[in-house]
């Protein structure tokens, strides 16, 4: 038989293992031994953490969360056919196909700037609101849907639909209607959940209808007109029906309600809607400067030397003034001009002046 030899390296490596966890256990029971009052409450501190952190995991596993007391019956309702709506997309072979690439745009590197400086935006909101003391953790629900519903949409629509300061002024008018009470009244009491469920349903089901009746061209005539009045009809109905509910059920309960929360959540929509205009127009002045600047890019009568020089006088000129920046390529003729030299550059403001008349 062939004697086998072991390993005299791995024999030396375990014993060297060995000697360096004897010394470790050694000073840590030296350490125990002339710190004890120390180390005890070390111990004890640890303890008492793991046990705030078992409580605090036993309050959330163990309580009965009321979700009716978190959402009313009619956002209970809009989320159950808002499941109904993505189990229903997601069971299309053809839905699920685009989703990855949906996935990928949404998270753009440069989607995710606008989606982190959007945060940080209503955060600082937030966070003045909360100082006067405007805004209460009672209200988060709130800001969570008006952040996603009505903050995400109108940063898309000065993007997409800002041309001047007008539109911005007309935020501005829209959220300091009276009518604004209307739809809150609405919205502050709602039928049991089985009801909401139609009601949800009729709404989202009638709207759809009208949707098809406006875009379709078979329905484009008198006809189409009449079916349109019918679901408009439908519509108001509705509304009257949930209004007139919402108002009465608010008379029988004058002794419940506290007048000052009552306010501030009606408040806050348009409070936040005005606060974000801001952000909305900075946004709309930015996306129109990259527009630009993309164009410039593959412009080939600039000369590269100039670039950054020509961007930095068109920042200077135009600055925040949406109207210059939205119009500066077309006034200016930067398109057509060959931009040599600084005489060059002069020349496209001389232009954008004498097509601003």
């Amino acid at each position: 038989m062939v004697e086998v030899k072991k390993p005299k390296n791995k024999i030396k490596y375990l014993i060297i293992i060995q000697t360096i966890v004897l010394i470790i256990s050694v000073f840590i029971n030296i350490s125990l031994y002339f710190y004890y009052f120390t180390t005890k409450d070390i111990i004890e501190s640890i303890l008492n953490k793991s046990k705030e952190i078992y409580n605090l995991k036993s309050i959330i596993l163990l309580s009965n969360i009321n979700i009716g007391k978190v959402f009313n019956n009619r956002e209970l309702a809009i989320g159950f056919w808002t499941i109904i709506f993505i189990i229903f997309a997601l069971s299309i072979s053809s839905v699920r196909k685009q989703l990855q690439s949906l996935i990928k745009t949404m998270f753009n590197r440069k989607l995710i700037l606008w989606y982190i400086s959007m945060v940080l935006y209503v955060f600082g909101m937030v966070f003045v609101l909360f100082q006067i003391g405007f805004w209460k953790v009672s209200l988060l629900k709130e800001t969570i849907f008006w952040f996603l519903f009505v903050g995400i949409l109108l940063s898309f629509r000065a993007v997409d639909k800002a041309k001047d300061s007008q539109y911005f002024v007309n935020l501005i008018k829209d959220n300091i209607k009276v009518i604004i009470v209307v739809p809150f009244i609405s919205n502050l009491y709602s039928f049991s959940f089985i009801w909401e469920v139609i009601v949800v349903f009729i709404a989202i089901f009638t709207s759809l209808l009208i949707a098809i009746v406006d875009t379709m061209p078979d329905f484009q005539n008198k006809n189409g007109k009449i079916l349109k009045n019918i679901f408009n009809f439908i519509l108001v109905g509705l509304g009257l029906i949930i209004l007139s509910h919402s108002i009465k059920t608010l008379v029988s309960n004058t002794d419940k309600i506290i007048i000052p929360d009552l306010i501030n959540e009606l408040l806050l929509p348009p409070t936040l809607s005005l606060m974000f205009i801001f952000y909305a127009y900075l946004l709309a002045v930015i996306a129109s400067y990259e527009l630009i600047f993309i164009r410039l890019q593959f412009n080939k009568t600039i000369d590269d030397r100039y670039r950054f020089f020509l961007k930095l006088r068109i920042i200077i000129f135009c600055n925040l003034n949406l109207v210059r920046v939205k119009n500066f390529i077309q006034r200016s003729k930067i398109m057509t001009s060959n931009v040599r030299s600084r005489a060059d550059i002069k020349q496209l403001f001389l232009n954008y002046k004498a097509n601003d008349k």
